[in-house]
């Protein structure tokens, strides 16, 4: 079965894609789909549902799980999304500050026989 990984982005900055500080508060979520070996199969990029409109705020843990989403990786988490992540089996790692492409290399490289292939290739 593939894994379905969320990354919260922040800001653009120098040509690269940070991660966003808050988990609730990021611009967008990647959605990187990856075969049981580790390939990327597809990339998918989504507005943050929280931020579109005062009047149907969607909250985002359930949008994840709607999007079929096991893992995120994102900068801080407050412990009422944590508790809702947890509660749907979604596991999160937390890493503020970091490259889009990086986390998801060093994701790939520590979860799963590694393929020299980058994630641009997808973009």
């Amino acid at each position: 079965m593939n894994r379905r990984i969320a990354v919260a982005i922040g800001l653009k900055e120098n040509g690269h894609t940070l991660l966003a500080n808050s988990f609730e508060t990021c611009k967008s979520i990647v959605v990187f789909e990856l075969s049981r070996i580790g390939n990327v199969v597809s990339k998918e990029t989504y507005p943050n549902p929280q931020l579109q409109s005062k009047e149907t705020t969607t909250d985002i843990v359930s949008f994840l799980n709607q999007l079929c989403v096991d893992r995120i990786i994102t900068g801080e988490l407050d412990d009422e999304v944590k508790e809702k992540l947890d509660a749907l089996d979604i596991k999160s790692i937390s890493l503020p500050g970091n490259d889009l492409e990086n986390v998801v290399q060093q994701y790939i490289k520590k979860n799963y026989i590694y393929k020299e292939k980058s994630i641009t290739e997808f973009a």
